[in-house]
């Protein structure tokens, strides 16, 4: 083959190759949604690197239910601010509690890489649980005998998920809380309570 046909072969090939790496690098810092790929903050979490300008107060874990997200209303935003949270990364899962007690493993996995990823890239050191009467995903208020039956159950999935966390990172505080909403299908929650006070479990023996 003569020369000049091997230089703009090469040429050809060497421009292919920059453009292809130009894709993949663009592939790897978001998806097709534009959301940033979480591999990319996984693998700076495992190089030890820290974003210090996203300091946050907490991870705020919660349920998907659309109540609790009227932006009209701003309910989240005004509970989290009168309880010292301002900032926050939001974590949405149907149930809250429900599905890290008694989830499956990829389930509790992806959670615990979540609380992770807000504690060593964002500087929490709180975590909020916050469900809500008549969820969904329990089966609504219906599917209990009485309100202080649905209460009690909700505290007592938040209390195994919170035992649960803590004992993962134990240098955060867990704080738990229930949004008790109005008449089943009303939009508002009419009030916020304190499902328990903080887990505290004892540092691991090393």
């Amino acid at each position: 083959m003569p020369t000049s046909a091997k230089n703009g072969s090469l040429k050809e090939f060497t421009l292919a190759l920059a453009l292809l790496t130009a894709l993949l690098s663009g592939c790897a810092q978001s998806n097709a949604t534009g959301v940033p790929d979480v591999r990319r903050e996984e693998r700076a979490l495992n190089e030890g690197k820290h974003m210090s300008h996203a300091k946050i107060d907490a991870i705020v874990v919660t349920c998907m239910d659309w109540r609790l997200f009227r932006p009209e209303e701003s309910l989240l935003p005004k509970f989290l601010s009168g309880i010292g949270v301002a900032h926050y990364d939001l974590r949405t899962q149907q149930g809250c509690a429900k599905d890290i007690c008694c989830g499956g493993h990829d389930i509790v996995a992806s959670m615990v890489q979540a609380v992770k990823i807000a504690h060593d890239l964002h500087g929490a050191r709180r975590v909020v649980l916050l469900g809500h009467t008549d969820c969904g995903y329990y089966g609504g208020s219906k599917s209990f005998g009485s309100s202080a039956e649905e209460m009690e159950t909700y505290r007592s999935d938040l209390g195994m998920a919170a035992t649960a966390i803590a004992k993962e990172f134990p240098d955060m505080r867990v704080d738990r809380y229930i949004a008790v909403l109005g008449d089943p299908g009303d939009g508002s929650a009419i009030e916020f309570v304190e499902a328990a006070e903080r887990v505290a479990v004892p540092a691991r023996q090393g």
